[in-house]
C-alpha cells in the first residue's frame, strides 16, 4: 500500500508539472515554452568538407595579378585558412565569388535522397559555408561532416518565415566583434562532439565553452555557429557587400520577433564538427583555442563563419517551417 501511495503521489506531480498547474509558475512555463517553441518547423543539410584554402568569396582575399594570366590570382595581406563546406568550386577557385557561378558548381551536401523523401524535394544545395580554421594549442583541427539546420525556433513564429533571397551573403561573427552588438553570432563550442545540450542548442543569445580539460586528443569538437534571423533590406550593407541580419528581438523567449522592417529568413545553425589529432596537449579553455589569422592564429574570440547562399529554398521553407513539418523525410 505504501509503495502505491508513493507511486500514486510522483504520478500527481508530474501531472501538475505537464499541465501548468501551480507547481509551474508563470515565468517556468514562458521558459518551458521556448525551450520546445520550435520543435517542429525546420530542415536540415548535411554536408562533407569541400576544401581548406586561403580563399573567401565574400571578403575577396585575392586580386588580380596583372603581370600574370588572369586565371592566377595572389593572396591579399587579409588572407587567411579557412575550412569550407558545400560547394566544390569555392575553396580550388578564387574566381568563384558569384551566385551563378556556384550554381553551376558541383556539391559535397547531401540531396535527402537518403532520407526517402518525395523527389519533388529532393536538393541540390551548392551554397557555401565556411569558417576559419581552429587551432588547439597550436595543432589545427581536422574538419569533418557538418549539419546545417534552418528553422524558426526560440519563439520565433515560423508562419512569418520566408525564404532567403538566392545569393544571400551573410557572416557570423563572435558576440566581441560585430559592428553591432544585435548583428553577433551565438556560438556554442562542446567537447566531445555530441554534448551540447538542449539549452545550448536553442537560439538564446547566450554563448558557451567547454571547461578545461574537456577536449582530449582523439576525440571531436562540435562548434555551433548560430547566424541572425532579421534580415535588413537589401539597400543596407556591410563592409564587404555583404547583407546585414540581426537576432531576432527576445530570441529564445515567446514572442520573439523581427522588425517590421526586416524579413525573417529561417535560422541558421551551423554545427561544425573538428577532429581534435594526436598529441594535442591539455586543453585550458579559451586561451588553448586559436582561430586562423592573416599573421598567424588569433584568439578565439575571432571565431566567425560564412554563409553564402546558391539555393531555393522556398518549397522547403513553406512545407518544413511554416508547415511544421520537421519530422517529414523531406525535411531531415
Amino acid at each position: 500500500m505504501r509503495k502505491s501511495l508513493l507511486y500514486a503521489t510522483l504520478i500527481a506531480a508530474l501531472a501538475v508539472l505537464v499541465c501548468g498547474g501551480t507547481l509551474a509558475n508563470p515565468q517556468e512555463k514562458e521558459a518551458m515554452a521556448a525551450q520546445t517553441s520550435g520543435s517542429v518547423g525546420q530542415f536540415k543539410g548535411q554536408c562533407n568538407p569541400a576544401g581548406t584554402s586561403l580563399n573567401d568569396p565574400i571578403v575577396k582575399p585575392y586580386y588580380d595579378d596583372p603581370a600574370t594570366p588572369q586565371t592566377e590570382y595572389t593572396p591579399t595581406s587579409d588572407a587567411h585558412q579557412h575550412n569550407f563546406w558545400g560547394n566544390l568550386g569555392v575553396a580550388s577557385d578564387p574566381s568563384v565569388d558569384t551566385v551563378e557561378e556556384l550554381l553551376a558548381k558541383q556539391t559535397s551536401c547531401e540531396d535527402g535522397s537518403q532520407d526517402g523523401g518525395d523527389p519533388a524535394y529532393l536538393r541540390k544545395n551548392t551554397s557555401s559555408y565556411w569558417m576559419p580554421q581552429p587551432y588547439i594549442n597550436g595543432r589545427a583541427l581536422i574538419p569533418r561532416n557538418t549539419g546545417f539546420y534552418y528553422s524558426s525556433k526560440g519563439g520565433l513564429d515560423p508562419t512569418k518565415t520566408t525564404a532567403p533571397p538566392v545569393g544571400l551573403e551573410l557572416i557570423a561573427r563572435h558576440t566581441e566583434h560585430p559592428t553591432d552588438d544585435t548583428q553577433a553570432a551565438e556560438i556554442d563550442i562542446a567537447c566531445p562532439a555530441g554534448s551540447l545540450t538542449g539549452a545550448q542548442k536553442m537560439p538564446n543569445g547566450q554563448d558557451s565553452v567547454p571547461a578545461p580539460g574537456a577536449c582530449t586528443a582523439n576525440t571531436n569538437m562540435d562548434i555551433l555557429i548560430t547566424f541572425p534571423e532579421c534580415l535588413d533590406p537589401a539597400t543596407n550593407l556591410g563592409p564587404h557587400g555583404e547583407r546585414i541580419a540581426h537576432r531576432a528581438i527576445g530570441r529564445g523567449s515567446a514572442g520573439a520577433h523581427c522588425l517590421d522592417t526586416q524579413q525573417q529568413i529561417p535560422t541558421l545553425q551551423a554545427f561544425f564538427t573538428y577532429h581534435i589529432p594526436y598529441k594535442v596537449g591539455y586543453y585550458a579553455g579559451t586561451s588553448s583555442l586559436t582561430v586562423a589569422g592573416h599573421d598567424g592564429p588569433v584568439p578565439y574570440n575571432n571565431i566567425h563563419s560564412d554563409y553564402f547562399n546558391a539555393e531555393d529554398m522556398t518549397k522547403l521553407v513553406e512545407f518544413c517551417i511554416n508547415g511544421k513539418n520537421a519530422g517529414n523525410p523531406n525535411c531531415k
